[in-house]
């Protein structure tokens, strides 16, 4: 009878134990839920981080485009096809291959 409640106790502590940790790995504040909850908040640092250069390199295109001739002659030509009265647009074409 001893050694029959020696494993009842053993078999209860081992439930027990399997039990507290399904509930840890899998309940709505679990392990499980926290990983994935991490990986979100990764993946949404790093489009901010990709939002955040994006905002820097169009503010430096606006800076450049307020002080600088060069920069806003280079639009110009390049984006909306504009040329000085004296001069003549060439299109050069490249060959797909």
């Amino acid at each position: 009878m001893n050694k029959y409640k020696s494993k009842l106790i053993n078999f209860l502590v081992f439930f027990l134990f399997l039990s507290a940790f399904f509930y840890l790995l899998f309940n709505e504040n679990g392990i499980v839920k926290y990983m994935k909850l991490r990986g979100e908040i990764n993946e949404l640092d790093n489009k901010i981080h990709n939002a955040e250069k994006t905002l820097y390199d169009l503010q430096k295109e606006i800076d450049s485009l307020k002080y600088s001739l060069r920069t806003i002659e280079k639009v110009a030509r390049e984006k909306y096809h504009m040329y000085k009265p004296y001069e003549q647009e060439i299109l050069i074409e490249e060959d797909e291959k």
